[in-house]
């Protein structure tokens, strides 16, 4: 990858108050971003889903969205990292042969909180079998209890183009590591982020909010272990009018309009 490309999209989403709880975690990305010349966008509108945990796979469908918008690049950050002034370019990770690198996290599997994807038919195959499967069970050894992440692991397993990248760019488990990206995920560094009190306030009224919402509009989330019948329609219902709405709040996913993806690189 040429050190001066700055086709890049990077994006986050801190949705049902994430976007406060997350707030200084989002604001470096933004300059990660900016200090690159890459384009960034944190999804925080709307504001709400009913989602709740499942709108982790709102990801994978933006990832889509971003390779049909015709970026070279696409880069995803959950809003629970915090990236370092000094993290890298990602040009810096480019090798002729792979297409998507991520890390391994403290379970020892891949670890989707940090995605770097090259925009080509590989990886666009990849992360449509992903979304068209979302409603289907992984094999246990795979599975995470909820979201994308189980679903990457498994479908990444027999991926020749996936490159393992080093623990820095997306460290869950090692407090002293000199790293570049430090996640706070469910794990040994979830309670070393402490947001400011007035943050947290803010996320867990939006968190009693949502609650009470899905009293009125119960969302029934059993299609993700049987994937059949209306679940699985009412799933990809939802996740499909969430995602024109961000669309509409984020032109920067419908940038570059285009048919065809980017040819593998050969050089």
């Amino acid at each position: 990858m040429d050190s001066t490309m700055k086709n890049v999209i990077v994006f986050s989403i801190a949705l049902n108050g994430y976007q406060w709880r997350y707030k200084s975690l989002l604001a470096s990305h933004d300059n990660y971003a900016k200090g690159n010349g890459y384009q960034y966008v944190a999804v925080t509108q709307p504001a709400i889903s009913l989602l709740g945990v499942e709108v982790a796979w709102l990801k994978v469908k933006l990832i889509l969205e971003a390779m049909n918008a015709g970026y070279d690049w696409v880069v995803f950050f959950d809003a629970d990292t915090r990236v370092a002034e000094y993290t890298p370019p990602i040009h810096e990770l480019a090798d002729i042969n792979k297409h998507l690198y991520a890390c391994k996290g403290y379970s020892g599997r891949l670890n989707s909180g940090v995605l770097i994807i090259e925009n080509n038919q590989y990886t666009y195959h990849l992360f449509l079998i992903i979304f068209n499967n979302a409603t289907s069970p992984v094999p246990k050894e795979d599975d995470v209890g909820w979201g994308e992440n189980g679903h990457i692991i498994h479908y990444t397993k027999q991926c020749n183009f996936l490159a393992f990248i080093d623990k820095r760019w997306n460290n869950n488990h090692n407090p002293t590591l000199n790293d570049y990206i430090r996640h706070y995920s469910q794990g040994p560094l979830h309670n070393d982020f402490k947001p400011p009190f007035i943050h947290h306030c803010l996320e867990r009224s939006y968190h009693y909010l949502v609650a009470a919402l899905k009293r009125i509009r119960p969302f029934n989330q059993k299609y993700l272990k049987h994937g059949k019948g209306p679940d699985k329609g009412q799933f990809y219902h939802q996740l499909n009018a969430l995602t024109q709405k961000v669309l509409r709040h984020y032109p920067l996913f419908k940038r570059i309009p285009q048919t065809n993806l980017r040819p593998i690189r050969t050089q």
